[in-house]
């Protein structure tokens, strides 16, 4: 042969095994709409590359390889179908059921950064959506990491793919994670002390076509006026805030919220009070627990290996034991209320469930590398929030303490801190603490004029050492009652009592224990019912608590209890259920509890079962209940097990995977610190 020839089929053979290689790098980075053609790109690189560069006659002679390319195609058709088989199964059944229990009502949503609103609300955007106006409040522009252009983007496409419109999509505008020249976070800087962002920024500014909410300088005082004058333009009857949790700009957006509501409230002639729902973001979410992969969806944990707050129970002075979310101490576990959440976002992959699409939208915050880490924890069969009363009758009301401030017993902050940035530092400075020295220890309100009040709730300093161990209430009709201990985590101590018409009264703390014992708010009211304000959800749990939507029965039975809203909060609810086979051929037995129901199918059989309440014509609830084959049940859970391996990594997660890997390994370069 000669050395032309040589060198001819010697590029002719490095064509035929790089054109492959590079097509295969090419459909790895390439966004194809669906995994299929990913693949099925990919494996028609090499036949196609073959026929490209091989002559006539030899391609003729490469039956054997045409045989084997048809078997690896049919191989590779018969596996994806099995896939499709497998994720089809894995998705829940949908049902045909409004939840929305805000029917008619606008609803806004507050959060600090683009993605929260997954953290914070994700999975009721499509229930409350119905024939219901949901608004979404960004009050940074999250331009720390990533442009403003880019987050805007990414929360336009994660919150259309729930649903939202882009009209109902706000930005207030402010910089991420600002601070002054002192290191304190621009929330504890003095009030009109102009701040700078990270890019430079001194003002509020949009992009991707959205203006801020005002044009206004950067200083904490704006904020909060800010969040004022939407509350009161909007005007929403229901309002989802982020809580005070482990975020510098989660815990500025919550306590720059409850001052706004506050002031609303104590305005003369106030008539806008909605109803406040708080959340976090972290501990039942981005630092959930990883429990996302069960043959059934689980519900909501108070914290998991992840949570930064150990040691969130205590025993109070009933020698009850409490579980409390340990970020601010004032919640109680058994306080919250549980939201259903919307189907679509229940799934037992991660890739069929609608959240996950969402989140996959977030890329700048690195969603697309920690697809199987973060995610998972999001998901859940619930959301749960705790409700914040704000029917008061002491905002407008006048008040005078013997020593201390007592202008914080009626400002709706129940905790404050004098800076937020410091994770050690407790949030308990929003507190009226008299002075060791005072012989009195009273604070005294005045309404102006004589109202009806039959009870008064107490906010103990939420510090677990100290507290508040009897307490005098003398009212202007002459009456007097003592009580105590209050709630030691400051989560509210109800007094109630019969109607009286009364111009004020008086608390007087009488012993207390701790170095700083104190109240952080006191509230007065008059047929007030807190079980009435909680929303009405009725919804099956299994024996475990969870929610039950679309269940694998274990061992082909399981047993069933009906969950109310508002039963933990002492209300009159419907004693009489009865649940039904819709279709199917399951069976339901009812147990002598009237709320209890045990369920069985038999091997391959399911079920959809429906629920009723006493005095409702209308099913309170819908589910699904089967009972698959092994083969069926080893399938799924093979499927999940290779996702959570990242054996399913899709090429764009590939891609974004390898991506930041070598940008982690650029960054550590000597020359790039």
């Amino acid at each position: 042969m000669s050395g032309e020839k040589r060198k001819t089929e010697w590029i002719w053979s490095i064509a035929r095994w790089s054109i492959p290689v590079l097509l295969v790098l090419i459909c790895l980075c390439f966004r194809f709409p669906r995994f299929f053609l990913q693949a099925l790109a990919v494996l028609l690189c090499f036949p196609v590359s073959y026929v490209l560069f091989c002559s006539k006659r030899r391609l003729l002679k490469s039956r054997r390889m045409a045989l084997a390319v048809c078997v690896l195609l049919l191989a590779f058709l018969c596996v994806y179908g099995a896939v499709v088989y497998g994720v089809h199964n894995a998705r829940y059944q949908m049902h045909d059921l409004d939840r929305n229990v805000f029917k008619g009502k606008r609803i806004l949503v507050m959060i600090p950064h683009q993605d929260d609103e997954i953290n914070l609300f994700g999975g009721l955007y499509e229930i409350f959506g119905k024939e219901s106006e949901i608004y979404v409040m960004f009050s940074t522009n999250g331009d720390k990491k990533a442009s403003a252009e880019t987050r805007f983007m990414e929360a336009v496409n994660a919150l259309s793919q729930m649903g939202v419109d882009r009209e109902h999509m706000i930005f207030l505008g402010y910089g991420d994670s600002c601070f002054g020249e002192n290191g304190l976070h621009m929330y504890n800087l003095p009030g009109d002390e102009v701040f700078t962002s990270l890019p430079g920024y001194t003002r509020t500014y949009g992009t991707y076509g959205f203006a801020p909410y005002r044009d206004s300088a950067y200083t904490r005082n704006n904020m909060k006026n800010d969040i004022k004058a939407l509350l009161l333009d909007l005007r929403p009857e229901a309002v989802f805030c982020l809580d005070y949790d482990s975020h510098h700009d989660h815990r500025a957006l919550s306590l720059l919220f409850e001052e706004a509501m506050g002031e609303i409230l104590g305005q003369e002639q106030n008539d806008y009070v909605p109803a406040v729902f708080k959340g976090f973001a972290y501990s039942t979410a981005y630092w959930g627990a990883d429990d996302f992969y069960a043959d059934n969806i689980l519900s909501t944990v108070p914290w998991s290996e992840h949570y930064p707050y150990p040691g969130n129970a205590f025993t109070d002075h009933n020698g009850e034991h409490v579980i409390y979310m340990g970020e601010n101490n004032i919640y109680r576990w058994n306080d919250r209320i549980r939201f259903p959440v919307a189907e679509n976002n229940l799934s037992r992959t991660l890739r069929a469930s609608n959240l996950y699409q969402a989140m996959h939208a977030h890329e700048s915050q690195d969603f697309l590398y920690q697809a199987f880490e973060r995610i998972p924890r999001i998901i859940n069969g619930d959301k749960v929030f705790w409700i914040r009363p704000a029917t008061g009758l002491l905002y407008g009301a006048e008040v005078s303490v013997s020593s201390g401030d007592g202008s914080v017993l009626k400002d709706f902050k129940l905790i404050d801190s004098l800076d937020i940035y410091d994770k050690t530092r407790a949030p308990f400075e929003n507190l009226w603490a008299p002075e060791e020295t005072d012989s009195d220890k009273t604070a005294a309100f005045a309404f102006g004029e004589e109202k009806a009040v039959d009870a008064i709730c107490l906010y103990d300093n939420p510090s677990l050492t100290d507290n508040i161990t009897r307490i005098r209430i003398l009212f202007s009709d002459g009456s007097e009652m003592e009580c105590g201990p209050l709630d030691m985590n400051g989560s509210g101590t109800w007094v109630q009592f019969d109607e009286k018409k009364i111009t004020g009264f008086t608390v007087q703390i009488l012993a207390a224990e701790g170095e700083t014992p104190g109240l952080s708010e006191v509230e007065a009211y008059h047929k007030f019912d807190p079980a009435a304000a909680v929303p009405e959800m009725i919804k099956l749990e299994d024996a475990n608590g969870d929610f039950v939507y679309d269940y694998w029965l274990p061992e082909g039975e399981a047993t069933f209890s009906v969950y109310h809203s508002r039963e933990a909060f002492g209300a009159d609810i419907p004693r009489e259920y009865t649940l039904t086979v819709a279709g199917g051929k399951c069976a339901v037995e009812k147990k002598k509890d009237a709320r209890t129901f045990r369920v069985s199918c038999k091997k391959g059989q399911s079920a959809e079962l429906a629920l009723y309440a006493e005095g409702k014509d209308e099913p309170v609830d819908r589910v699904t209940v089967r009972n698959p084959y092994g083969i069926e049940r080893w399938w799924v859970r093979l499927l999940t097990e290779a996702e959570k391996k990242a054996a399913l990594y899709s090429p764009a997660e590939q891609f974004a995977y390898f991506r930041r890997t070598i940008l982690d390994y650029w960054n550590k370069l000597p020359f790039r610190r």
